[in-house]
């Protein structure tokens, strides 16, 4: 319908390593086709850029928890106390 659904960007770390985000918006209706569409520029993101793995951190709670696996991630390690709020966070990786 040619909302925006989500910005997605990556800065690189060193070669082959890069930290990825994705902002939704809060319009999604159709959130099977949102985590494809995510999943697959995250991808792209990848193989255009030759990066061997990427990384990211959210918030523990199983929602996110949840999004994070359908997007191909895997769970690395709690960030305790890593808000400002002194929240843990988990952080998380893929591979190519």
């Amino acid at each position: 319908n040619g909302e925006v659904m989500a910005i997605i960007g990556f800065f690189p770390l060193w070669e082959g390593v890069a930290e990825v985000f994705a902002v939704p918006s809060k319009n999604i209706e159709h959130k099977t086709g949102y985590v494809f569409h995510v999943r697959s520029e995250i991808e792209r993101i990848m193989f255009d850029h030759d990066l061997r793995r990427v990384q990211t951190n959210s918030i523990d709670d199983p929602k996110t928890n949840r999004w994070m696996e359908l997007l191909g991630f895997h769970k690395e390690g709690r960030l305790k106390q890593y808000s400002k709020d002194k929240d843990d966070y988990i952080a998380w990786a893929r591979f190519a």
